[in-house]
């Protein structure tokens, strides 16, 4: 457990569920100010998700303000949730062109509900803001 670690840092784990070699170690060049690749490893040990799957995966679906925007106004106008989606898929041409799925409307409305995207929108803010006044803060190991 880090806490009990001297230096109180918590060591990454791996994100993968199949014990995957794949990796890639970046650190930031504090003297060029960028980030840079040192160690990039590609040699996977599963199939990857095929293309015609890639919106389906997390780290590709998400909904831009303008879209929560009109998501809301549609369930304000009295639009039930299930037909919003619908909606979507009607102004983009088809499913793959929405760029989100039914749940992520669900989720965020439950965001709203409870008030959580002021409060995530504002934590954000703060620390694109400390990034700029000090490159260090994002780290450096490597």
């Amino acid at each position: 457990m880090y806490i009990c670690n001297p230096n109180r840092v918590q060591e990454h784990g791996a994100i993968t569920r199949f014990s995957c070699e794949a990796e890639m170690k970046i650190r930031l060049d504090v003297d060029k100010g960028c980030w840079v690749v040192c160690r990039f490893f590609d040699d996977h040990n599963h199939n990857l998700v095929d293309e015609n799957y890639f919106g389906m995966l997390m780290s590709h679906r998400k909904m831009d303000d303008g879209d929560v925007e009109q998501m809301r106004r549609m369930r304000k106008s009295g639009i039930p949730t299930c037909k919003i989606y619908d909606s979507f898929v009607s102004q983009r041409g088809s499913y793959d062109m929405v760029g989100f799925c039914k749940k992520d409307i669900y989720n965020q409305i439950e965001r709203d509900r409870r008030g959580q995207d002021g409060d995530v929108k504002e934590a954000e803010k703060f620390l694109i803001s400390l990034r700029f006044k000090d490159l260090k803060l994002l780290g450096s190991q490597g």
